[in-house]
């Protein structure tokens, strides 16, 4: 499994990669749509637990 997060928390990676893993297919023959998309969940993350 490829998954390079630009976040500056490693834990991210791992734990989101579950959470995108139905779309993981589409996202890694592109790393930076996926660092984009991990991006995104978490941003979706912090502001629905916010």
């Amino acid at each position: 499994m490829i998954c390079v997060a630009v976040s500056s928390q490693e834990g991210d990676c791992s734990t989101q990669t579950r959470f995108f893993k139905q779309v993981e297919d589409h996202l890694l023959s592109n790393c930076l749509k996926q660092n984009l998309y991990l991006m995104y969940l978490d941003t979706r993350k912090y502001v629905s637990l916010d």
